[in-house]
C-alpha cells in the first residue's frame, strides 16, 4: 500500500507557558465526512458520537479519515494519538460541526494545557512519525491496515541459510471486511476474536493451515467457550454481526510445530 511517510523531529525549548504544537493539513474536501478509530471501530465523527461529548478534539486508536463523495484522506498515527478536524477548535466545546467549508486536519503532536497527560514543560529531543494515505472512497478496512502499517511495520532480516525457503500461515480467514483482532496460542488450541468493521453482517471461514481441528466454539470477552460450531473440512464457518468483536475457541486434533520458517 503506498503511503507518505511523515518523520517530525524537533529539539524541544524548556518552556512552561502555555503551548501546543500540530501538524496542520489542509483538505480541498467540502462537504466532508470523517472517521475514526475507538477500541479500532470506525466511528463517524459528530454524527455517531454521543451527544455532549467532545467534538472539539478526538482520541484516535489508529488512525482518523477525511472524506467527501470523491475520496479523501487516512492519516495513521501510530505515536501520538489526538486529532483535530474540521477546524482549530480547541476549548470550543462544540455541540455539532459544520461540514459544509474545506476541513483542516490537526495532528496534535503535543501540548501542556492541562497537567492529566503532559508534564509542564516537555524539552529536549522528540521524534513523532505519522503515515498518510489517499483513497478514492472511504473503506474501513484498509484504513485499518494503513494503521496497522504504522504502527507495526515489516522488519526483515535474515537469520537462516536454508536451500529451499518454506513460508506458512497460522490462520487463514476468508471474510469480506473481517480481520484478526486478537489471537492466542494454549496448550490444546487457541482462541481468536474476529472483528466486522463493516455496517453489515459478514460470513466469515476460518482454517488453521499448522494444526487439524477437533471442535470450536464461540467464546465471550473471558475466553470461555460457548455455542458449539460445526467443524467441516478442517475449517469453521461463523457469522460476524456489523461492526462487533466475534471470538473462537479452538481445539486442535493434533499438535504439530508450532513455528513456521519464513524466508
Amino acid at each position: 500500500m503506498d503511503v507518505i511517510t511523515i518523520d517530525i523531529a524537533l529539539h524541544k525549548a524548556d518552556v512552561w507557558t502555555p503551548e501546543a504544537i500540530y501538524l496542520a493539513l489542509p483538505l480541498d474536501l467540502p462537504g466532508w465526512d470523517a472517521v475514526f478509530d475507538t477500541m479500532d471501530t470506525p466511528t463517524r465523527l459528530d454524527i455517531e458520537q454521543i451527544p455532549g461529548c467532545c467534538r472539539d478534539w478526538v482520541t484516535v486508536s489508529g488512525y482518523v479519515d477525511v472524506h467527501d463523495t470523491r475520496g479523501g484522506v487516512t492519516l495513521a498515527c501510530p505515536d501520538m494519538p489526538l486529532a483535530m478536524v474540521g477546524s482549530f477548535a480547541f476549548g470550543q466545546r462544540q455541540l455539532s460541526m459544520d461540514h459544509s467549508q474545506r476541513p483542516l486536519l490537526l495532528a496534535w503532536l503535543l501540548n501542556n494545557y492541562w497537567t492529566t497527560n503532559f508534564r509542564v514543560s516537555q524539552p529536549g529531543f522528540l521524534r513523532f512519525h505519522y503515515e498518510l494515505a489517499t483513497h478514492g472512497g472511504f473503506n474501513a478496512v484498509n484504513a485499518a491496515r494503513v494503521a496497522a502499517f504504522a504502527r507495526g511495520p515489516m522488519i526483515t532480516h535474515p537469520v537462516v541459510a536454508v536451500d529451499h525457503p518454506e513460508i506458512g500461515t497460522l490462520i487463514n480467514l476468508d471474510g469480506d471486511g473481517i480481520v484478526i483482532a486478537a489471537a492466542e496460542r494454549l496448550g490444546d488450541g487457541a482462541r481468536v476474536w474476529l472483528q466486522n468493521l463493516t455496517d453489515s453482517p459478514r460470513v466469515a471461514a476460518v482454517h488453521l493451515s499448522q494444526w487439524k481441528l477437533r471442535f470450536a466454539a464461540l467464546c465471550d470477552t473471558f475466553g470461555c467457550a460457548g455455542t458449539a460450531l460445526r467443524v467441516e473440512n478442517e475449517g469453521v464457518v461463523l457469522n460476524v454481526p456489523a461492526r462487533s468483536v466475534t471470538g473462537l475457541r479452538l481445539t486442535f486434533q493434533t499438535r504439530q510445530a508450532e513455528f513456521v520458517r519464513s524466508s
